[in-house]
């Protein structure tokens, strides 16, 4: 006489743990819970959490996290909003349900994202290339265990099957053409590529809690608290070889404006976390907004001096002075002096009309920092601004200002060496009138000189 076989001790916890879920969720059939329970390897707290996302219509707005991409330059990296940019953001796309859908200013108002067509761009400065945002609704997990957003579009299409049973257990091709995904549950959900790629990859609705500490969310405070008001605004002017110096720190290549802005973003929490721990009253924000020059006068000289180069030799070496060491040269050139003002002179004050409007009740402090190069072309500039005369020392008219500056900051500066050859340096300093003077050098520094007698 044959016996039953005995349940194993695992068997006996599986069955249990689908009784509860029979229990929790009576409106789906017990075969079908099994199923989604056996997706997740038995797991009951994992299980749970995943039908409870997977039930929502719609989603739980507060798992959902947005994020934007470079979609040429880097189309594989996602990035997150901070905190309180993704809470403005989901406000705003809940607000406006099926219509039109609003402009949301982010990261403190340095950034404009246009919900309709989910792309963000700069407020104060163009862009070679405009990011795109995603509404992250649907994932899918990267080899390294990783959430990854699909896109808005693919996002939408999933979306739309996943509410149509109909369309269950059958391959759905996805808008960007490399995707597709066959739901066979609520949460048993595969991915797979259309081109060749291996599929399999795990698919999942919003972002479970066990995941969401995952997310690299960049620090910002509640939406709900006002950010600080601005008491602090800076420019900052870079130097010389802009293009090759940050092409070869950062490893990006053709857009020395995105370079920039991503040293100026570290600049600006350093300032802030400088301005919180040293200062004993309560300090607003410092803002920093970066000028550049670089692209107009290259933009300007770029072919000329290409067909000029000499085709033999060190080829690196003649691109480093093509790139970096003409630009002392272009400065030397009136008419390129000139052209180097201006882009300087009209990009400042365009930024400061653009931010007064947006911080209408700005009554703080405005500083230049102008590092290498950038350092003279500030001097220059700020200290012509009270002369009468058409033509400056270096034979440049000099545009006006919108603003006055309270600091200027000169970093790694050669400002000491270009006013010893200038008939009188002291004069020319005295020029800053109002604007006080700070030189700020290491004293390894084989490029800096003193701005007064020794």
């Amino acid at each position: 006489m044959s016996s039953t076989p005995r349940a194993t001790a695992q068997e006996l916890q599986l069955q249990q743990h689908l009784d509860f879920l029979c229990h929790r969720y009576p409106s789906i059939r017990r075969d079908q819970l099994s199923c989604e329970l056996e997706s997740v390897g038995g797991d009951l707290t994992k299980a749970s959490e995943m039908l409870d996302h997977a039930l929502q219509n719609p989603l739980d707005s507060s798992k959902i996290v947005w994020w934007w991409r470079f979609p040429v330059s880097e189309p594989t990296v996602w990035k997150p909003f901070g905190s309180r940019d993704n809470l403005l953001l989901e406000s705003s796309w809940s607000r406006s349900g099926s219509g039109p859908r609003e402009l949301v200013y982010v990261e403190n108002d340095r950034s404009c994202v246009n919900l309709n067509t989910m792309k963000v761009s700069a407020v104060y400065w163009p862009e070679a290339e405009i990011r795109e945002v995603c509404r992250g609704t649907w994932y899918f997990r990267s080899t390294s265990g990783t959430l990854v957003p699909f896109t808005q579009t693919d996002s939408d299409a999933i979306e739309t099957a996943f509410l149509d049973r109909s369309r269950w257990n059958q391959p759905i091709s996805l808008p960007d053409q490399t995707h597709q995904v066959t739901i066979k549950g609520l949460i048993a959900i595969e991915e797979g590529r259309l081109k060749g790629g291996k599929g399999g990859r795990q698919v999942v609705r919003g972002i479970p809690v066990s995941d969401l500490k995952d997310i690299p969310l960049p620090p910002s405070s509640d939406s709900k608290t006002p950010l600080p008001e601005v008491e602090h605004l800076i420019f900052v002017v870079h130097g010389i070889g802009a293009n090759r110096d940050w092409e070869t720190q950062r490893g990006a290549r053709g857009d020395s404006m995105k370079i920039l802005v991503n040293i100026v973003d570290g600049m600006r929490v350093l300032l802030n976390k400088a301005a919180e721990t040293h200062f004993q009253r309560p300090f607003g924000a410092v803002e920093v907004l970066p000028i550049n020059w670089h692209k107009a006068v290259h933009d300007e000289n770029d072919d000329k001096i290409n067909k000029i180069t000499v085709s033999r030799g060190f080829q690196p070496l003649r691109q480093f002075a093509n790139d970096a060491v003409v630009d002392v040269l272009y400065y030397m050139s009136p008419n390129q002096c000139q052209l180097l003002m201006d882009t300087v002179a009209t990009s400042m004050n365009s930024m400061m009309s653009q931010f007064l409007a947006l911080h209408p009740n700005f009554h703080g402090k405005v500083s230049v920092v102008g590092h290498s190069l950038g350092s003279i072309v500030s001097f220059d500039l700020l200290s012509h601004q009270n002369l009468s005369a058409d033509k400056g020392i270096i034979g440049v008219d000099f545009p006006r200002l919108d603003m006055k500056f309270e600091n200027l900051f000169l970093l790694g500066s050669p400002v000491g060496l270009f006013l010893s050859l200038r008939p009188s340096p002291n004069t020319e300093v005295q020029r800053l009138a109002d604007t006080k003077l700070y030189n700020v050098f290491h004293p390894f520094d084989p490029v800096v000189w003193v701005t007064e007698p020794a």
